[in-house]
C-alpha cells in the first residue's frame, strides 16, 4: 500500500527542504561578512563621505538642499568649513542671529491645548479633579519633557539671551496649565516653574551685561507676577539689580 501526501503537505515539505541547515547558514553569514553583504562594498564610501547627487545641480537652490540635512549634519558641514578658514568663522559668528523661540512657543501652545481638550468642559466633568488629571496625564508628561528639552538645548548651546527670552515665554504656558485639587497632581507644574527659575538665574549669571538693559528691565518688570507662581525666582531680582548697577 502506497501512502501519498496531500498537495498542501508536499508544498510545506518542499518549503522546509529549501531552508538551509544551521551549518549552511553559518557558512553563508561568514561569507557575507567578508564583503558580500547586500548593499555594501569594500570600495564604497561610507555614508559620511558620500556626496549628494543634487549638490552640483545648479537648478536646485542651496536653501532647498540644506533643508534635507539634520542639525548634526549641518553642524558638521559648517564645522569642517570654518576649521580650514579662521576668517570665515569670524564672519559667520558676526552673522549668527538670535535663536528664534517662536516655533517653541507654538509647540508648547499645541501641547497645552491638548491638556484641556482631553477633558470635556461640561457640567458633569471637572478638569481639575482626579479623573481630569488621569485623562491629561499623558499630555502633562509631554509638556514637561518638551519644556526640559527646549530649555536644555538653549542652555547647552550657551545662548543666554535666547534662554532668558524663552523663560518668559514658557512661564506663561506653565501658568496656564490646570491647577488640580490634589496637590500631588501639580508636580509637573512645580517642576516646570523650578526648572525655568533655575535657567533664568543661570542665564543672568552667565549673560550678565551682554544681555542688554532692555532685556534685563523687561524681565525685571515681569518678576513680581512670576514670584506669585514660584517664590524662588526672587533670586533673579538680586542678580538683575547687581548687573544693572554695573552699566
Amino acid at each position: 500500500m502506497t501512502l501519498r501526501s496531500s498537495p498542501r503537505k508536499r508544498s510545506l515539505m518542499q518549503e522546509f527542504a529549501d531552508v538551509p541547515s544551521p551549518s549552511k547558514q553559518l557558512h553563508q553569514t561568514a561569507s557575507m561578512s567578508v564583503g558580500d553583504s547586500p548593499g555594501t562594498s569594500g570600495s564604497k564610501k561610507s555614508k559620511l563621505e558620500e556626496t549628494s547627487m543634487s549638490s552640483t545641480n545648479q537648478s536646485i537652490s542651496l536653501e532647498t538642499l540644506l533643508k534635507g540635512y539634520s542639525q548634526e549634519q549641518l553642524i558638521g558641514i559648517i564645522g569642517s568649513m570654518v576649521a580650514k578658514n579662521e576668517e570665515l568663522e569670524s564672519v559667520l559668528r558676526r552673522e549668527l542671529p538670535l535663536p528664534d523661540v517662536t516655533p517653541l512657543d507654538g509647540e508648547l501652545g499645541r501641547i497645552r491645548k491638548n491638556i484641556y481638550a482631553c477633558v470635556p468642559n461640561q457640567k458633569f466633568f471637572s478638569r481639575t479633579d482626579g479623573h481630569g488629571f488621569l485623562r491629561a496625564a499623558t499630555h502633562l508628561a509631554t509638556f514637561k519633557q518638551t519644556i526640559f528639552s527646549q530649555s536644555q538645548n538653549l542652555y547647552a548651546s550657551r545662548h543666554w539671551d535666547a534662554l532668558l527670552d524663552y523663560v518668559l515665554m514658557a512661564w506663561t504656558h506653565v501658568r496656564e496649565t490646570p491647577v488640580y485639587e490634589n496637590s500631588k497632581h501639580n508636580a509637573t507644574r512645580r517642576y516646570c516653574f523650578k526648572l525655568l527659575a533655575h535657567h533664568a538665574t543661570t542665564a543672568l549669571k552667565h549673560g550678565a551685561m551682554e544681555l542688554g538693559t532692555e532685556r534685563l528691565i523687561r524681565f525685571q518688570q515681569k518678576l513680581p507676577g512670576m514670584m506669585v507662581d514660584w517664590a524662588e525666582i526672587s533670586e533673579c531680582s538680586k542678580c538683575i539689580d547687581y548687573i544693572l548697577k554695573r552699566f
